[in-house]
């Protein structure tokens, strides 16, 4: 039972990090950096080294929750 969870949590994982934060990280680093990084278009094929999917993935989590404190603090009440 445990390694079907672990695999159900894996695979949540993977697709959190490609789908919700991947693009929100590009977005922002592409605005961040004029447009020179990253050159990746579609994580499953323009990919050489997963660890740069990774990179931006892990800036979209960033960025998201930069954005959800801006929500919050900023939101009038």
């Amino acid at each position: 039972m445990d390694a079907v969870l672990s695999f159900v949590g894996s695979i949540f994982k993977q697709v959190a990090f490609e789908l919700l934060f991947f693009w929100p990280g590009w977005l922002a680093l592409k605005v961040l950096t004029l447009g020179k990084f990253p050159k990746l278009t579609k994580p499953g094929r323009d990919i050489n080294d997963y660890g740069d999917v990774q990179a931006v993935s892990y800036f979209g989590v960033f960025v998201v929750l930069l954005a959800l404190v801006g929500i919050v603090k900023y939101w009038p009440k």
